[in-house]
This record gives structure tokens, sequence and C-alpha cells, in this order.
């Protein structure tokens, strides 16, 4: 597939973030829900700001590492665990054998809208379409 058909891929879709949460990355599209490993934030709204990239009109925008003015609104919706996962130890012809469980500590988001700050988008466009002076030294 060349990068033309994956672009084209990408723009037809619904608009959407890629955000960074606890080190791992997400697709975020609104009305979406997500399980993400454990947060630190109560049941209720919380503002996601490390965006890496957004379609969002078909037009895409990609972070330096993030984009700027833009963040994604969601409420976090329960703290659960995940599914027993179990671990096992074995040793041939020692009698050496263990099985442990574990269970991921999780946060459901309801992600519920992508954020941009277009009057600030609009003006820092503006702004940089004015003429600009260069100043050349005479050594």
């Amino acid at each position: 597939m060349r990068n033309s058909q994956f672009l084209d891929i990408i723009l037809s879709m619904a608009d959407f973030a890629i955000v960074e949460i606890a080190g791992k990355q997400y697709k975020a599209v609104a009305g979406q829900e997500l399980v993400v490993d454990k947060l630190a934030q109560d049941i209720g709204a919380v503002t996601l700001d490390k965006v890496l990239m957004i379609v969002q009109d078909g037009a895409v925008k990609i972070g330096t590492p993030y984009v700027s003015r833009v963040s994604v609104a969601a409420k976090v919706i329960a703290q659960e665990k995940g599914d027993k996962i179990y671990v096992v130890k074995f040793k041939a012809k020692s009698r050496y054998r263990r099985r442990t469980g574990f269970r991921a500590q999780q946060t459901r988001i309801l992600v519920e809208k992508i954020v941009t700050d277009t009057k600030t988008n609009e003006a820092s466009k503006s702004a940089s379409k004015a003429p600009q002076k260069i100043k050349r030294s005479t050594k």
C-alpha cells in the first residue's frame, strides 16, 4: 500500500486524535470508550492534553511531539480490574512449578469531544502572513 492510499483511508474516517495516556498511545474518537491503564483520577471530567496527531475535516496535523492548542475532553466512567492473567514458571527435571495470577488495574474513559482552540489558530495564521523585515548586517 502506498502512502497516498494510506492517507486516503485515514481521511475517509471520522475525526479522531491520537492521544498519549500513561506512556501509551490511543486513538480517541468522540463518543467512544477507551480502557487505559489506571489513572489517578476520580470519576468525573478529565482533559487529555498530550495530543500527538489530529485528523479533523480532512486535515491532518502532526505534533512535534504534541499538537499545540488541542486537547481531548473526556470523562472517567469507572475504575476496574482487567481479566486475570496467569503466569507459569516451570523448570524441567527439578520438580519446580509456580503459578501466579495477575489482574491489571484499569480506567474506563468516555471521549466526549476533541477541543481545538480555533480563535488562536486563526490569529496565528493571520500574523504569520504579515510581511517580515529581514535585518542584514553590514560587515
